[in-house]
């Protein structure tokens, strides 16, 4: 199986195999072999089956077997077998050094729902042991080295500081910091202002000096020109309302319409929360795009993820806020939620002490869904009920919220309606 390509001087060459066509081969014939010699059903094949992966099942047992072609879609497996399980017992069978994820999330489960997990590799699967779910957060730990939560959370919590730069575009900051339409979403290497999620003004050091960018950061030929001060320069008055100029256009993109811009995407979701978080239960101050580590099932075990709202609820806890918009009906939500509450865990000290928070804090998972800005409904994923139905519920805090009419100017929350799942609910319409 492959392609045949010509080249420059007429000779043909074995093109490399598609990721379409090593998953064919993988599920027809290297599946089948570790199916074989694990025992497993006979392999079955519906509509409602993802093609990604090869399924075997009969009454009693499901099992998934993915090859090392899906890389980091790995771990959709456990999403899909916990999906289709319908009281079956449950195997993933996935490729050595592609389940990292998987494992620091099956002991989340409850154990009636939990996975055998077997990694495979040249042909040979041998069982993966069980991760209890303090080996989990001592996971999560354990990729700091010698540095500590604390420090390692206030690091990444510390935003640029302009230091001496500021006095060049200090009329400039004064501005934008002073706007009541704009929010800040400062970072360790730049600080930034917000128009509705939209990011409109950058400022951050670089080898050649100071450099602003004003304007929607858009990517490619459409990115805006940035302004670059050398050390000890300043912003002109010239340079100040040209920049103040771009703000403005770039809000009246986002705000009436301007293609690709304007549309009821996650980002505006997410600053209509972040703006007024007592929508979704959080007091303030409030820990916004909180950085947070996440596993991955790849070679890469460990990926940057943020949180997108965490504080202390009006009882006291530690509410862990992950948003969704519904016209994204996300597979694993569930799971990207459940990861930053292993995460929080095992910085469980360390968020205490920096929001404040009682030493019997719970943290809770409160998954919030914006209903379609387009047709105002709420859809999940298949895979966000039996999923969340399978979270452990002695060791899992978790409710849904929802959304509606949120598509609206971000300083204007007057209109959201919401409704608040009972404990180990899912809303959905």
């Amino acid at each position: 199986m492959g392609r045949v390509t010509t080249d420059s001087d007429g000779a043909e060459s074995a093109a490399k195999p598609s990721v379409a066509e090593r998953r064919a081969l993988f599920n027809g014939e290297g599946a089948e072999v570790l199916a074989g010699a694990l025992g497993l059903p006979p392999r079955v094949t519906s509509k409602g089956l993802s093609d990604r992966f090869a399924f075997f099942a009969d009454a009693q047992r499901l099992a998934v077997v993915a090859g090392p072609q899906e890389e980091d879609d790995v771990e959709l497996a456990l999403a899909y077998a916990v999906r289709h399980a319908q009281g079956r017992s449950t195997v993933l069978v996935l490729p050595e050094g592609h389940a990292n994820a998987t494992s620091q999330r099956i002991p989340w489960l409850r154990s009636a729902a939990r996975p055998s997990l077997f990694v495979h590799r040249d042909g040979k699967a041998s069982p993966r042991p069980e991760r209890s779910q303090l080996e989990t957060v001592k996971a999560v730990i354990g990729r700091l080295g010698d540095v500590s939560p604390e420090s390692e959370l206030t690091d990444a919590m510390m935003p640029l500081h302009l230091g001496d730069t500021s006095d060049g575009v200090w009329e400039l900051v004064e501005r934008v910091t002073r706007d009541p339409r704009l929010d800040h979403g400062h970072r360790r290497g730049e600080r930034s202002w917000h128009f509705a999620g939209q990011r409109l003004l950058s400022i951050r050091k670089g080898t050649e000096g100071t450099v602003v960018t004003a304007g929607i950061h858009y990517s490619g030929p459409k990115a805006p020109t940035p302004v670059v001060l050398p050390p000890g320069d300043h912003l002109s008055n010239q340079q100040v309302a040209d920049i103040i100029q771009a703000i403005e256009q770039a809000i009246e993109e986002r705000r009436s319409g301007t293609p690709p811009i304007h549309r009821p995407d996650e980002h505006w979701l997410q600053a209509i929360i972040r703006r007024d978080p007592s929508l979704v239960g959080v007091e303030q101050p409030a820990l916004r795009e909180l950085a947070a580590w996440r596993p991955r099932d790849s070679v890469n075990a460990w990926g940057r993820g943020y949180i997108d709202l965490l504080g202390l609820d009006g009882h006291g806890d530690i509410r862990i806020v992950e948003t969704k918009l519904a016209d994204n009906a996300d597979d694993l939500l569930v799971l990207q939620g459940l990861d930053y509450f292993v995460w929080a865990k095992a910085y469980e000290h360390a968020l205490r002490t920096r929001l404040g928070a009682a030493k019997n804090a719970r943290l809770e998972l409160h998954y919030v869904l914006g209903a379609s800005g387009k047709t105002g409904k709420i859809k999940v994923s298949h895979c966000t009920k039996p999923l969340a139905d399978a979270l452990d519920p002695t060791a899992v805090r978790w409710r849904f919220q929802t959304l509606h009419k949120w598509f609206q100017p971000p300083d204007d929350v007057t209109a959201v309606e919401s409704k608040v799942s009972e404990p180990c609910e899912v809303l959905s319409e």
